[in-house]
């Protein structure tokens, strides 16, 4: 169930990131973007993207610019706050350990970037989503 609301979220993430791009996106690259989303590896930012796709960074900024009109960062940043908000909406997890997971050292950085993407901080987002499953 986990696995499925996972690869659900990761689907939504890219219609949202690229308005339906990814049915443009390379094979190779929509093979290493599903890879990359599996938590093992969302620390691991563009270089282990780069790793997983078998191409350089550069490549893959280029790639991602081209078809998703975004850069290779702000796709990593979307995919680990995807992850964030299942994780926050769907465990008791503390806040500090799902932002750990998903590749974020700097907590007040999670912070910013989870509300400006969320509308409310890690902490509301997760006890409205209780709310909602209550």
């Amino acid at each position: 169930l986990r696995l499925e609301a996972f690869l659900s979220g990761l689907f939504l993430c890219l219609q949202r990131v690229g308005g339906g791009a990814q049915e443009r996106l390379p094979d190779w690259l929509r093979a290493a973007l599903l890879e990359f989303a599996r938590p093992r590896h969302l620390a691991g930012g563009v270089p282990e993207l780069a790793r997983l796709a078998g191409r350089t960074r550069e490549h893959i900024n280029r790639v991602v610019r081209k078809h998703l009109g975004q850069t290779s960062t702000d796709l990593m940043n979307g995919l680990r706050l995807e992850y964030a908000a299942r994780e926050l909406g769907m465990s008791g997890r503390p806040i500090l350990d799902i932002a750990l997971d998903a590749g974020f050292e700097n907590l007040s950085y999670f912070y910013r970037l989870f509300t400006r993407r969320f509308g409310a901080t890690p902490r509301k987002f997760r006890l409205k989503k209780q709310m909602l499953v209550s």
